[in-house]
């Protein structure tokens, strides 16, 4: 039941947002003077009067992709000015889960994507160079009002996937170097906010390279080890009885290994402050290469 509740909640709300954003024009249906309908749906705001009757597009679309567009290429310099602030505020104020799961992760990378996207857009349109790509990839173009053909080749696959790596690997390390740094420096003036499951600034020296050092490592006095000092954790169990009553206490400190995330060598996932802002940047980027870079080059 649970599986079938997931599955009918996805497909309704894929549905009500393809609807939102698409502009599709939907089915006409003509009511005639004769309908029943006909007087109802006159008085309201749907529809056009035709010589035949009352037009009704059945299930057309509210067209906010296209409104959205058309504000970002159209708006100049508020563009950024909203939607870097707005998407910082929603990755800030999404809820912490109480188990350390991916979802926050996934949101981030999504709002991200999307961010870069729509500043790719706003780049495209503020300086007025660059073509309508229907999908970065497929082959076409439209170029004043024509449709233009386009090769792709597997070159041009690789090259891309391959820049996106790249920017990665640099993005990240430059950003891993730069904000703890940074936020140490804010945490002296201000209270940082801080989320479950991320370690502060404050109390690690450096984010550990991804390419040669574990995620973590805890010894059997429940110490973290974290850029070569201990810290004292607290351990929690998914056990029953006297264990049940650690259950309740701060969800604030680190998990143990029953319910931390885990890598595929079986350590404990640990997060640290900077890998927040540095996913955001990185599938930013990622999306303004895919969409705007990339297919501008090739």
């Amino acid at each position: 039941m649970h599986s079938f509740t997931d599955c009918a909640m996805g497909v309704t709300l894929g549905t009500l947002l393809w609807w939102v954003l698409t502009s599709w024009s939907g089915i006409p249906v003509v009511f005639s003077s004769t309908n029943p309908l006909y007087y109802l749906l006159s008085i309201l705001p749907v529809g056009e009067m035709t010589a035949s009757g009352l037009v009704v597009h059945i299930g057309q679309g509210l067209g906010l992709t296209a409104r959205i567009h058309s504000w970002v290429q159209t708006s100049g310099w508020p563009v950024p000015a909203i939607l870097i602030p707005l998407c910082l505020l929603l990755v800030n104020q999404h809820p912490q889960p109480v188990d350390d799961c991916p979802c926050f992760e996934d949101a981030i990378a999504f709002l991200s994507v999307v961010l870069g996207i729509l500043l790719g857009r706003w780049a495209v349109g503020t300086s007025g160079s660059g073509h309508t790509i229907v999908m970065p990839g497929s082959g076409w173009i439209l170029s004043s009002g024509e449709w233009t053909q386009i090769e792709r080749g597997w070159e041009d696959m690789v090259v891309g996937i391959l820049t996106i790596f790249v920017w990665r690997i640099v993005a990240k390390s430059t950003l891993h170097l730069v904000l703890p740094p940074i936020f140490r420096l804010l945490a002296k003036i201000f209270d940082l906010p801080n989320r479950r499951f991320y370690t502060p600034a404050t109390d690690y020296k450096s984010v550990p390279s991804e390419f040669n050092t574990p995620n973590g490592v805890i010894d059997f006095r429940g110490r973290l080890l974290l850029g070569g000092e201990g810290r004292d954790v607290k351990m929690r169990s998914v056990g029953g009885g006297e264990k049940e009553r650690e259950k309740k206490v701060d969800f604030d400190i680190l998990t143990s290994r029953n319910e931390a995330r885990e890598d595929k060598n079986g350590r404990p996932v640990k997060h640290y402050d900077a890998d927040v802002l540095t996913k955001v940047a990185v599938y930013a980027g990622i999306g303004l290469i895919s969409a705007e870079i990339m297919p501008f080059m090739l």
